[in-house]
């Protein structure tokens, strides 16, 4: 009789053995390559909010050139005026400024219909 069953048991053992070497010798590589692909589209992201970021300041920059829009930004935020102009600052205009409000008109003046409701049920019971 022949020996050859073993050898294809000791083939078949090989080749099993050398697939799942392969096969746990790439999963460090496979997982580096999954980290890799995740950062790259992270970064590829954040390249995108710096871009958006960089149009808005350079249409803010635009703008600084020009010398009307130089001119509104002064007088709205700095207050400044043109030599010989007048500036007056008026104050105590009802629909600009914000009442306060106190703890007391902030509460209520009475149990609301929830409560008044809760309130007749316990009385039931």
């Amino acid at each position: 009789m022949r020996r050859r069953p073993a050898g294809r048991f000791v083939l078949t053992a090989m080749v099993f053995v050398v697939t799942a070497l392969g096969v746990g010798l790439s999963v460090g590589p496979y997982l580096d390559l999954r980290e890799s692909s995740a950062r790259l589209a992270a970064m590829e992201q954040e390249v995108t909010v710096l871009q958006q970021g960089n149009q808005a300041l350079q249409t803010q920059a635009a703008r600084l050139e020009k010398e009307s829009y130089l001119e509104a930004l002064a007088r709205k935020d700095l207050n400044l005026a043109r030599p010989g102009e007048d500036v007056f600052i008026v104050t105590g205009l009802t629909g600009t400024t914000e009442t306060p409000v106190t703890p007391e008109a902030a509460a209520p003046a009475g149990p609301g219909p929830v409560e008044r409701v809760i309130d007749a049920l316990r009385q039931l019971f």
